[in-house]
């Protein structure tokens, strides 16, 4: 015995017993030594990681993103009617949303119970997507409940907006959602400044709803407004107001 080793070994001799003894002794020794060293580091490494992964960015990645806002309208009184109906078509919308939001290279980064938030590159894809949501649903008869038919508002505004994991954050987030606020049943409300993007570009029309004050907004924001076709005036796409006019003085002569 060596050591607290014991056994038999292949050296006959005692010299030689002795001497793989104390070999494979030391061996042992410094493995052992070597593995609680490396456990050691990767503890500490593993502990900083932690620590560092749990600090707050220094620069947080900001962009600038279209901010999509929509809103089932009357969701409260919709539930209250029949709720295995209401949740069953508002899924199958949600459902739709996101598969229809590839195209218009659209993500939806939030979901609010009866409504969403919805990231695009542009605002021409935004405003495209958000006016065919409403044709869709107005062409969807599963849309029509006993409470009467679904509606959404949906709103959009661009600017900068800081991306925290899947969310985004920042001041256009919260202004889409106020002009969304403004929008009527069905219909696709846009700030000034999307409109300004927009104009030219899309097909759509929008109506110029002057400067409306907006829920913790500090200035008053001028608002434009796309109707639904049957009460979308027949001018062409996104004419400002002196235009709209002119069109109108000019259909009123003709006739």
């Amino acid at each position: 015995m060596m050591g607290g080793i014991t056994g038999p070994w292949p050296d006959s001799s005692a010299a030689g017993g002795i001497g793989a003894a104390r070999l494979l002794y030391w061996s042992v020794v410094r493995t052992n030594r070597h593995f609680k060293d490396a456990a050691r580091l990767l503890g500490r490494l593993g502990a900083g990681v932690r620590r560092w992964t749990r600090l707050p960015t220094r620069y947080p990645e900001r962009r600038l993103a279209a901010i999509v806002s929509f809103d089932f309208v009357d969701f409260s009184r919709f539930v209250q009617h029949d709720e295995p109906r209401t949740l069953a078509a508002l899924d199958a919308i949600f459902s739709h949303t996101i598969a229809s939001l590839g195209r218009y290279r659209g993500k939806l980064f939030k979901m609010l119970g009866d409504g969403g938030l919805i990231e695009f590159e542009s605002a021409v894809e935004a405003t495209e997507w958000a006016v065919a949501f409403q044709h869709d649903l107005r062409r969807n008869g599963g849309t029509k409940l006993p409470a009467g038919r679904i509606e959404f508002r949906v709103g959009i505004a661009i600017g900068d907006v800081v991306v925290s994991r899947c969310d985004r954050l920042g001041e256009c987030v919260a202004l889409a959602v106020r002009v969304q606020e403004m929008a009527a049943p069905g219909s696709v409300a846009l700030s000034d400044y999307v409109h300004q993007l927009v104009r030219g570009k899309s097909p759509t029309f929008f109506e110029d709803c002057g400067h409306r004050k907006l829920k913790n907004i500090a200035e008053p924001m001028r608002i434009w407004q796309w109707q639904p076709e049957e009460r979308e005036p027949k001018f062409s796409a996104l004419a400002n107001v002196t235009e709209i006019h002119a069109l109108k003085r000019a259909a009123g002569s003709s006739q």
